[in-house]
């Protein structure tokens, strides 16, 4: 899914189920510039599918812990009981938070980057 192309189209149409959250923040963007406007809902995006995408790590934290101590994590469904049990809906993404602001500040740099050589490059044709 792309989340980018999602949030970029709702500054030109929210959609109907939105929260009121998301559509008191799409107001206030809509207020900004159109470049800082893009800036933000590319970091925005980046940032929602890089956390969503450390969730599809859960079945890696469980089949760890299941090989590091099978003593005490015999069973798939043990093993996320006590994960739930112990470190609720996080657990299962345990190990990527900062992974996460990493990674997310690293594609911010570069993004900051691509958009400054673009200038440039435009600046040599005359654009």
């Amino acid at each position: 899914f792309e989340w980018k192309r999602f949030f970029h189209n709702s500054i030109d149409q929210l959609p109907e189920w939105a929260p009121s959250l998301y559509c008191r923040h799409i107001m206030w963007l809509r207020g900004l510039d159109v470049k800082d406007q893009a800036n933000i809902l590319t970091f925005e995006a980046a940032t929602l599918a890089t956390y969503l995408t450390f969730f599809n790590m859960a079945g890696d934290n469980v089949k760890t812990k299941m090989s590091v101590d099978p003593q005490r994590y015999p069973t798939f469904i043990g093993t996320c009981k006590d994960i739930w049990a112990s470190h609720g809906v996080v657990g299962f993404a345990r190990g990527s938070l900062f992974k996460g602001i990493y990674l997310i500040l690293g594609a911010t740099v570069a993004i900051g980057i691509q958009e400054r050589l673009s200038a440039i490059m435009a600046s040599f044709v005359g654009r």
